[in-house]
């Protein structure tokens, strides 16, 4: 995989956000992982130029799938939807042709989206004064601050150097996790309205629990 290709996720993640990512990580051809209920997440409209769907140790290429999109309103406010995938009788054993690289591609994408959103988060902050000063400049912030920069920078290099070792992206999602939660935070209980962009970084996990198969993912 070349790292052209994840610099150019980052880099839509980062500057369109993450239905747009997501949008050119599927033009890749790649299948989209389902939970073990048949649900994932996908950017609005895109099911009809997905290649194909995937469980663990099966997949079920497109023309077999029958897709039924199903209502949640938290995912529509970020341009994706909730689909249910079945006909699975059809799938073939194995797993799909792309699925050692998925998880890397949905980690590129995730990292631009929270560069993004820290940025969004320091101006926010910049502009809350305590003391009459910016809350930039309280000691414990500027750590709280420099520890997600620290955290994106190491996902920055994963990202480039794990271009032909996707198996390594377990960790970078862990990490992005963590760096995700943060950024949140910088918002203060903002962070949790629904109609608050940090939203997306919410969504992104969401997506990635549910491709990465993670057992909390049935519950979708």
């Amino acid at each position: 995989m070349s790292p052209s290709v994840v610099e150019d996720l980052r880099s839509m993640g980062e500057k369109e956000g993450l239905a747009a990512g997501l949008r050119l990580l599927l033009a890749g051809g790649v299948s989209v992982p389902c939970s073990a209920r048949g649900l994932t997440l996908v950017p609005t409209g895109t099911d009809g130029s997905i290649a194909g769907w995937a469980l663990p140790g099966a997949w079920l290429p497109a023309e077999d799938a029958v897709v039924t999109v199903l209502p949640h309103e938290l995912a529509a406010t970020e341009g994706l939807e909730l689909v249910e995938v079945s006909n699975w009788e059809r799938a073939r054993p194995g797993g799909p042709p792309s699925a050692d690289r998925i998880e890397l591609l949905l980690a590129a994408v995730r990292l631009g989206l929270t560069e993004h959103m820290l940025d969004v988060a320091v101006r926010y902050l910049g502009g809350r004064l305590a003391d009459g000063r910016p809350l930039t400049g309280k000691q414990l912030l500027r750590g709280a601050i420099a520890d997600v920069l620290a955290e994106l920078e190491t996902c920055r290099y994963g990202v480039r150097a794990s271009a032909d070792r996707p198996a390594a992206a377990a960790n970078l999602h862990t990490r992005l996790d963590t760096a995700a939660r943060s950024v949140r935070n910088f918002f203060g209980a903002a962070g949790y309205l629904r109609d608050h962009p940090v939203r997306c970084l919410y969504l992104a996990e969401l997506v990635h629990v549910t491709w990465a198969g993670i057992p909390d993912a049935t519950r979708y």
